[in-house]
Order: C-alpha cells, then sequence, then structure tokens
C-alpha cells in the first residue's frame, strides 16, 4: 500500500538499505561455529549432569535449566553458569544486563492418580528444596542448543532453541530427595518423561516472551489419570542489589482475546503475574515492570485452570493464602498456605479455584459467602506486598503407557505497569483504586502477540477446514426495533488458530468489512471524510489504517478514495469495496 501526501502526484518512497554482517554472531556475541551444539558438563559418574543456559536473544534475559526448573534460583548449585557460554545465568533480567530481576526461580510440577495413589513430581516443591526431575546421567549430551541462523537451522525453531530431557525415576542416589512428610513414605517417582524445549526471538512483537513446549510422556506401565501440570512461581521482583522478596504482590488478569473491537470472545486468556508493590519508584534501581505467564497450547478444549498464591513461612501462623469456604482442606502442618506433600499439591493443582489478587486481601470480610476470613492483621501486610509465590495449573488430562501430553506456555514480562508513584497509598483500604491505577497494556500486548504468533488466527496448519474460533462482526446495521439491528454487511474475524503450531509473525488486519472507516472509529461518517480531506491536503492527518483509507481499493491513496467517500456519503451509489 503506498501513501501519498498532497492532492497531487505520487510521493518519492525512501528504500533502506539492509546491511548484513557476512559473519553470523549470535544474542551472546559468539560466532555461530563458537557455541557447542551440546553442552556436557562435568559429572560424577552415573550423576545426574545437571545445565543451565540464558535465553538472552530478546529483550529479557530468562535462565533454564534441564532439571524442571526456571532461573536460577532452584538450581541444584549455587550462582549457576551457562554450560555454553560460561556467563552467570539469571532468573529473568529486564532490562537485560540490569540488576532488576523477576524470577527468583520457578519449577514444574505433575500429578496425577496411579491406581488410587496420589503421586505428584517437581523440578523442586519451593519450601522444603526437595528436587525430583533430574537429568539424565553422564555421559550423554544434556542439553542442546539450535538456532535458525545456526547450522542446524533445518532442524531450529527459532533463533535460540535450548532443549533438555528430564525425568523423575530416581528413589535414592541423587540429592534433595525428600520423604513425603505427610504420608510419612520415602519419595515415590511419577513415571514421566519431559522434553522441554524453550525458543526465543529478538522480532519486537515477542522480544519480551520465551515460550516453552512441553512433552510429558508416560514412561510406565500404568495410566496416569486425572492428571494436572503445574507450573510454581516464585518471583522475587526488584533489583537484586536489595531485598526484592519482601514486597511482590500476585494477581491474574483475564484478558479477552483481541477480536479488533468487532465484538468480545467471550473465552479470556488467563495471564497469573506477580510484580513489586510499588515498582520502587524515585530509587537507583525501579522495577516497574511484572512477570506473567500463559497457557498457550493445552490439548482440551473443557481444560480446569487453578490459580492459587500463598507465603510460605516456618511460623504457622504466617503461612497463609486464600482459600474458598467449600474447598477448605487441613494441610496437616498447621499452616494454611504451602502444600506439603503429593496429596496436598495435587489437591491444589486440581482444585479448580482462582484466587483472588494479593491486593484484595485486607477487603476480604467474616460474611464473604465464598471466600475464608483472613486474619486481620496479617491481611494487612498481605495486601501491601510480601515474599509471595504462585501456582498455575491445568487438566485433567488421561496419559496412557508411552502416550505424550504436549503442552506449550509462555512467560511474558509486562513493562511500565507501575505509573503512579503514589500508588501504593490506596493498600490496604483501596484495592480497587490501586489495581486500576495500574497499566497492563504492555502484558496484554505481548499476551496476545504471544498467542498469535504460536497459531495465527484463520490458518488452518493442519489443512483439515478448521480455521480457529471466530466472532461475526456486524460492520453496517439499520435500526429495525430497540436493541434489534439487522446487518447489511457482516463479516468473520478469527480471534485464534486452529491449534497447531505457526511460529511466526502475525499483524491483525486493521480494515474490516468495507474500506471508508479513515478515523478507526468503527462508523464511516463526514469525519472520515475529514480526516481524508487532512491528510491529502498535508493538514497533518496520518490514516492509522491505509487499507481503510483507500476508499477506491486501489494501490495509492489520492484524489478518487476522496472522490468515492463523497460519493457514498452524500448517497450518489458509489459502493466501498471490501477490505483486502
Amino acid at each position: 500500500m503506498r501513501l501519498v501526501a498532497g492532492p497531487i502526484g505520487v510521493a518519492a518512497l525512501a528504500v533502506a538499505a539492509l546491511f548484513i554482517n557476512p559473519t553470523a554472531t549470535d544474542a551472546r556475541g559468539l560466532p555461530e561455529t563458537g557455541r557447542p551444539k551440546s553442552a556436557t558438563p562435568p559429572s560424577a559418574l552415573n550423576a545426574p549432569t545437571f545445565c543451565a543456559a540464558t535465553h538472552d536473544v530478546g529483550a529479557i534475559a530468562l535462565g533454564v535449566t534441564n532439571a524442571g526448573t526456571t532461573g536460577a534460583g532452584f538450581y541444584p548449585q549455587p550462582s549457576p553458569t551457562d554450560c555454553f557460554t560460561g556467563l552467570l545465568v539469571p532468573g529473568c533480567q529486564f532490562p537485560k544486563e540490569s540488576t532488576i530481576d523477576h524470577l527468583f526461580g520457578a519449577t514444574l510440577w505433575v500429578g496425577t492418580v496411579v491406581d488410587g495413589d496420589t503421586l505428584v513430581s517437581v523440578g523442586t516443591d519451593g519450601w522444603q528444596w526437595c528436587r525430583e526431575f533430574n537429568p539424565n546421567q553422564a555421559p550423554p549430551d544434556h542439553m542442546i542448543y539450535r538456532s535458525i541462523y545456526g547450522p542446524d537451522a533445518e532442524h531450529a525453531v527459532s533463533e535460540e532453541d535450548f532443549i533438555s530431557v528430564y525425568t523423575d525415576t530416581f528413589t535414592s542416589g541423587v540429592g534433595e530427595l525428600c520423604d513425603d512428610i505427610i504420608d510419612h513414605r520415602p519419595h515415590k517417582p511419577l513415571p514421566v518423561e519431559v522434553t522441554e524445549k524453550s525458543y526465543a526471538w529478538s522480532i519486537d512483537q515477542v522480544s519480551k516472551v520465551v515460550f516453552v513446549e512441553l512433552g510429558i510422556r508416560n514412561i510406565g506401565t500404568k495410566t496416569l489419570n486425572d492428571a494436572y501440570v503445574g507450573l510454581y512461581v516464585d518471583a522475587d521482583v526488584g533489583s537484586t542489589l536489595g531485598q526484592p522478596y519482601r514486597d511482590d504482590l500476585a494477581g491474574l488478569l483475564r484478558i479477552d482475546r483481541d477480536s479488533n473491537g468487532c465484538g468480545v470472545d467471550h473465552t479470556p486468556i488467563l495471564v497469573p503475574y506477580i510484580g513489586d508493590n510499588d515498582g520502587d519508584p524515585g530509587t537507583m534501581y525501579p522495577a516497574p515492570s511484572v512477570i506473567g505467564l500463559t497457557f498457550i497450547r493445552v490439548p482440551r478444549d473443557s481444560a480446569k485452570y487453578s490459580f492459587q498464591w500463598w507465603q510460605s513461612n516456618g511460623d504457622v501462623r504466617m503461612d497463609w493464602g486464600p482459600r474458598r469456604k467449600d474447598l477448605l482442606r487441613d494441610f496437616g502442618t498447621g499452616g494454611k498456605g504451602t502444600p506439603e506433600g503429593d496429596r496436598n499439591k495435587y489437591f491444589m493443582m486440581s482444585s479448580g479455584e482462582q484466587d483472588y489478587d494479593q491486593a484484595r486481601t485486607y477487603s476480604i470480610q467474616p460474611t464473604d459467602p465464598v471466600w475464608e476470613y483472613p486474619d486481620e492483621a496479617l491481611s494487612v501486610n498481605i495486601s501491601h506486598g510480601n515474599d509471595a509465590r504462585f501456582l498455575f495449573s491445568v487438566g485433567p488430562f488421561t496419559v496412557e503407557p508411552q502416550q505424550e501430553l504436549p503442552l506449550v506456555y509462555a512467560w511474558v514480562v509486562g513493562d511500565s505497569v507501575h505509573r503512579d508513584p503514589t500508588n501504593l497509598q490506596y493498600l490496604p483500604e483501596h484495592p480497587d483504586t490501586y489495581l486500576a491505577n495500574l497499566d497492563f497494556s504492555d502484558l496484554t500486548r505481548s499476551v496476545r502477540a504471544a498467542h498469535r504468533f504460536y497459531d495465527n488466527p484463520g490458518v488452518d496448519t493442519d489443512q483439515d477446514g478448521y480455521m480457529g474460533p471466530y466472532v461475526t462482526c456486524c460492520f453496517e446495521s439499520t435500526l429495525v426495533t430497540p436493541d434489534i439491528y439487522g446487518c447489511t454487511f457482516a463479516d468473520t474475524v478469527f480471534t485464534a488458530g486452529d491449534g497447531f503450531a505457526d511460529w511466526s509473525t502475525y499483524t491483525p488486519p486493521c480494515c474490516f468489512g468495507r474500506t471508508g472507516n479513515v478515523n478507526e472509529t468503527g462508523i464511516v461518517d463526514l469525519s472520515d471524510l475529514s480526516a481524508l480531506i487532512s491528510y491529502l491536503t498535508g493538514g497533518g492527518y496520518v490514516p492509522p489504517c491505509p487499507e481503510a483509507a483507500n476508499v477506491n481499493g486501489a494501490d495509492i491513496i489520492d484524489l478518487t478514495d476522496l472522490t468515492g467517500l463523497v460519493s457514498y456519503l452524500t448517497g450518489a451509489g458509489y459502493m466501498r469495496p471490501r477490505c483486502p
């Protein structure tokens, strides 16, 4: 589409030259030939060989491992270094090369019922430091790196792929295996093998996103019934030079899928998030951003999602999290927050409970019909922010022997959530005001972009005729009776894809139905004519959607478009063409 400023002539086009460095260099400044395709760090004979690496090709730097954990905090060894570069691995750093971290550590939990026995396998439990997922024993390779710009480009997905495999098969012989303190038995492995593939790109749409693709294979002989997959997150957002764990706040966003203003798809994207309570304004190291999670591929439309946050504490009176009155459970520890033991973890993952935002804790009343009343003194501190962590789970699934359960989720950082440096004054008494002052627009854009990037809306990837869910848009209507409209032109807009990976950029169309809505207000009227005149006469107006301003559908916006729009608005019979 060409844009022409001025009523006559065609503006000259400036063509920018693209310069390509003949020596390809990856995100760590290493030539592609200089980074090994796989890493095999030193290990004791027959012991698991742990490996960590950093995604840093985009706007964030995120640490991943081959032991079912993310970030540096839960790695089996302190201060982990990248197996490929030797550099320190961060949690989730944004901006890159700053002291602002968004993730102490996160870990995968997988729970199921096998022959009536409730089992949960974890990268770590986050409190007792029990670790159950382990990579293969030496000497096989333990993490693989690939890139679409590297020698293995044909097998790569992204600019930065890290691939690892880990299992829960040990009952002894490795450190940090714990007895189940609730059932008073040794650890009982869940027979699963997890293949984890994480992907990152530098392109702007998903530069603050890291995708994780999981393949959870049942390597046992029994069916895994009612299986749930959970992601446990302990964030500690803020500068690592301070004590960022002291004032985190967690919550759950429900983001409508982008239907481009023509209707709402009532299947929201659930995004748990956690961030600093005020963004540390006025300090040397402000942290106004948050980290969030979103499940992108879940192989069951009717899956149940659970979101719970809590604070863990050695004092059981302080170990607390929200609980629905109809889901109260005695954890057997004296506390109401940390789920110790397999059965308590599984209960949390499978409950379907979706907690209120942490900032609302103080506002829960004794008469609340849904939520247990929190201790008043405790709730004041919790509402202000504390060392919170959350669990985000999905299921149930049935996994037959040798069958693989596929899941895709994404880490997403949202920038500039905190904009009002005085916002914390509204807690704990006025959580609605506090939450309304938070700006999640950047997080929302990145979450929507991540879903579209993985699975392009309206694209039938597997060629089976299904292109994804959609909404119907009525672009022009005439009033028939109150609240009843008759569409003179309608179209469909896809809000998601067909469930199969595309891994490609996707730009939502800005022109829907027919051309002519120059100013993108949703209705074609005289304001569109004024906007088009301003643009064509050099008045300073720039059409937000060139396709919509190209009224006659030709290859250029000029006076003929103005003539067509005048004809349409005056009823002279001009029929606006469909949008491209």
